[in-house]
């Protein structure tokens, strides 16, 4: 439960004022924990932002295991409306971050491995992995383009639509 607490506390300080504001100090007033707390849980800001992904990432994961028969997942994954946008913020802040280091990529590559490989189970694609790494880039991509308002979701999800007739 600790780490989820601590998991929780980055996802709403990084929503809230982004990347740089999340530091042991913060996260443990964010908790309303001693800073001895955040720093006991993970002692770097490095350990908290990857406890923090890994816990992300097993959320999405979760959440495509639930979704994975409803027609509009895609759309549902790429924050199709929703009313509040800032709860994708932290995923594509940490996707940003793991690009910048390997030991923050490494849950976000397993991530999408497993999500390819389970993908590829699917009906069949004419190239294997080809459309679920489409899909998969086109999700995140709308994702960001949605939350630095280049889209709107109503958008980015007529965007996944089009997609999806095509394919």
């Amino acid at each position: 439960m600790r780490r989820a607490e601590v998991a929780d506390a980055v996802v709403r300080i990084i929503a809230r004022e982004g990347l740089a504001a999340v530091t042991a100090s913060a996260v443990a007033a964010e908790a309303r924990r001693p800073a001895e707390w955040a720093v006991h849980q993970a002692a770097a800001e490095e350990l908290l932002l990857r406890l923090t992904l890994t816990n992300t990432v097993d959320a999405v994961d979760r959440r495509i295991a639930a979704a994975w028969h409803e027609p509009g997942l895609l759309g549902t994954l790429a924050g199709q409306p929703t009313p509040d946008l800032a709860a994708h913020r932290p995923w594509l802040g940490l996707l940003v971050r793991s690009a910048a280091g390997p030991d923050l990529a490494d849950p976000v590559r397993l991530r999408f491995g497993a999500l390819h490989r389970e993908l590829r189970t699917r009906p069949a694609e004419p190239v294997p992995g080809t459309e679920t790494r489409a899909a998969s880039a086109l999700v995140d991509g709308l994702t960001a383009h949605v939350l630095i308002g280049a889209c709107t979701p109503r958008e980015a999800a007529d965007t996944l639509a089009a997609h999806r007739h095509r394919c």
